[in-house]
């Protein structure tokens, strides 16, 4: 069909728009119409509202700060590029996301690290749902 697993599977789980090329590919391939893959199978009233392929929100950079403090208590000594690495973020948006955080009192720094490589202490001061 020569399309590729990977977005198939982006497709299926609504992270990726399908091109009409590659729904008249698929339709092809699977010898049906185009249409017929856009129609809903019958389902149950409240299944039946659904989108077909719905967009997931992205996720804040700020929100994902929120929830790894939360899961070490609300307090962690870490350097932005280690948080960035575990929060899966670049290490410019940790930083300007603790930046401005610290600046709105949404998150306070306990006590520097002292230099390059050496972590500062956060501590998360108001608890807001991610």
């Amino acid at each position: 069909m020569g399309i590729s697993t990977r977005y198939l599977s982006l497709i299926e789980k609504g992270e990726a728009n399908i091109t009409i090329a590659i729904l008249e590919r698929a339709a092809e391939a699977l010898k049906v119409s185009p249409v017929e893959l856009l129609i809903l199978p019958e389902k149950k009233e409240q299944e039946r509202e659904r989108v077909i392929f719905p967009r997931r929100r992205k996720k804040t950079t700020r929100e994902l700060i929120r929830r790894f403090l939360r899961r070490h208590r609300g307090e962690v000594n870490i350097t932005a590029p280690k948080m960035a690495k575990e929060i899966r973020r670049s290490e410019r948006s940790v930083w300007k996301s603790l930046k401005d955080m610290v600046a709105d009192g949404e998150v306070v720094i306990v006590q520097r690290g002292g230099g390059r490589g050496k972590g500062n202490t956060y501590r998360l001061t108001i608890d807001r749902p991610a």
